[in-house]
């Protein structure tokens, strides 16, 4: 069952890294538009759109689906794996309260450093989109067909 789930998981990955690098342009600028519009908001409104934003977004899902794998599959008894993924959790929360920490201790340098950033990701945001769907798709597609044991 797992193999299967992760074998149409990695699937739907590429036709979506695939169906992203062909799409028109235009399409992307109405996700855009919408996000330039947060940058106006309060403070708590935009802590309730990132809430919300973790606890929908399909991509975030499928990376700690893909971190639990990992962690099963080292295979390291029930309280190290606990640890382990912990470990995940604290590191992937790091890239949200590294700029957190920044914003509330220097707020003008803060500001400039990370417009910047903003800047450069709104200018690649589809570039970064299409690697993390092909890299995250092949290794659930790998791991899939390896459950399925059509690897040795």
């Amino acid at each position: 069952m797992v193999g299967g789930i992760l074998v149409v998981l990695g699937i739907v990955l590429l036709v979506y890294a695939l169906r992203r690098g062909l799409l028109a342009r235009d399409e992307d600028d109405a996700a855009a538009a919408w996000l330039q519009t947060l940058g106006a908001v309060s403070p708590a409104q935009a802590a309730l759109v990132g809430v919300a934003f973790l606890a929908l977004d399909p991509q975030d899902w499928l990376l700690d689906l893909a971190a639990v794998d990992l962690v099963a599959a080292a295979d390291l008894g029930g309280l190290d794996s606990l640890l382990a993924y912990l470990w995940y959790v604290l590191l992937a929360q790091l890239l949200v309260l590294i700029p957190l920490i920044f914003a509330l201790v220097t707020p003008a340098k803060a500001q400039k450093s990370l417009g910047s950033l903003n800047t450069w990701l709104e200018r690649n945001e589809r570039a970064i989109e299409i690697v993390f769907a092909i890299v995250v798709g092949v290794y659930f597609l790998y791991n899939g067909l390896e459950h399925l044991g059509m690897f040795s």
